[in-house]
């Protein structure tokens, strides 16, 4: 019993760091573009929804965006419903969703920002949210198994 309102405590964690990074994300100065000028280089900034860094091929900050996004949700949908399925999800969501944001602050150092690394590392904390919230689902079920 205590087990599963951890692993709730852990998915509403869960929930809430996807919301951060939803609202880092939404943030003007968080994804970056670098034009190329006759007198050197431009940088412009944008939103990780904003689809105009998709368009010059950087596909990293809006595909994290969509992840976080439905992370967001299925974290959300796992608080409700304790369904392991829900925390598989989740778990392999917020993993890609890492995966993209780590990708996305990969870029030279000119396309480097602040909000960009602080997006990586709330979704690193959502995705620990999420493996422990599910190692605790598999201990319980193991223990159930057992006695």
């Amino acid at each position: 019993m205590i087990r599963k309102k951890i692993s709730s405590v852990l998915a509403l964690i869960g929930c809430l760091t996807a919301a951060a990074a939803i609202v880092l994300e939404a943030l003007p100065d968080s994804a970056v573009l670098v034009f190329g000028t006759e007198s050197g280089s431009v940088r412009e900034e944008y939103s990780y929804f904003d689809t105009l860094p998709f368009g010059y091929a950087d596909v990293w900050p809006l595909l994290t965006a969509i992840l976080t996004c439905a992370a967001a949700a299925v974290s959300l949908a796992a608080v409700f419903c304790r369904v392991k399925g829900f925390v598989y999800l989740w778990v392999y969501l917020a993993g890609a969703a890492v995966f993209a944001s780590f990708l996305a602050i990969c870029s030279p150092v000119s396309h480097f920002t602040a909000v960009g690394l602080a997006i990586f590392l709330v979704s690193a904390a959502g995705f620990a949210a999420a493996v422990t919230s599910l190692y605790i689902l598999f201990q319980n079920n193991s223990a159930e198994a057992d006695g």
